[in-house]
């Protein structure tokens, strides 16, 4: 049997940067079942680093629940500008898929991940964590098109997902921030929640 770490499955700090953890096909690794965080990132200076087809909560197949008691993955104390990506499996977890908590703890991008399942929310911004960027609201769901407003910058980018649990499971596309709006055209699933971050 298995035994899980005492606090998380890996911790990117000191100034670590520009490393990556993960990778495509089978170069992700299995972060579960640990008593904290699946992954933590943590202390400034710690930037540039690339997490991308990790699971996190889940077991390998990404299907069966393994959770971690804390959250999928967190980003703290300072981290900035990390990139959480491509396919990263967060699901099933005690606390929140993602978090990013601290005032100084910015421009951290969450894009391209299958957030699900999680106790607490699909992306969590906690104390000034990435500036509290409000998270977009989607204002029309039609059957081949989303469209709604956003607090955000343009240029800023829109993931949309369709999920039955209202999280992040299925990205169905996204769209550019334009005076505060974003519509993309593309077939909508349909009797689920749509949410976009």
């Amino acid at each position: 049997m298995a035994v899980p770490n005492a606090w998380c499955g890996i911790v990117v700090q000191l100034a670590a940067h520009q490393n990556v953890v993960g990778g495509d096909g089978d170069q992700g690794n299995l972060f579960s079942g640990n008593l904290g965080d699946g992954i933590r990132i943590q202390n400034a200076g710690s930037t540039g680093n690339v997490f991308a087809g990790n699971t996190c909560g889940a077991d390998r197949l990404g299907v069966r629940a393994l959770p971690n008691k804390g959250n999928g993955i967190t980003a703290a104390d300072g981290a900035s500008a990390n990139l959480i990506s491509s396919d990263n499996i967060v699901a099933f977890n005690h606390g929140h898929g993602v978090q990013i908590t601290g005032q100084n703890s910015v421009g951290h991008t969450v894009i391209g991940n299958q957030i699900h399942q999680n106790a607490g929310l699909a992306i969590d911004l906690a104390d000034g964590g990435n500036r509290r960027l409000p998270p977009p609201t989607v204002r029309s769901v039609l059957a081949t098109s989303i469209s709604g407003t956003a607090e955000a910058a343009d240029g800023a980018v829109v993931e949309m997902f369709a999920d039955s649990y209202n999280e992040a499971r299925q990205s169905i596309g996204t769209a550019v921030v334009q005076n505060g709006r974003f519509a993309m055209l593309a077939p909508v699933p349909q009797g689920l929640y749509i949410t976009a971050s």
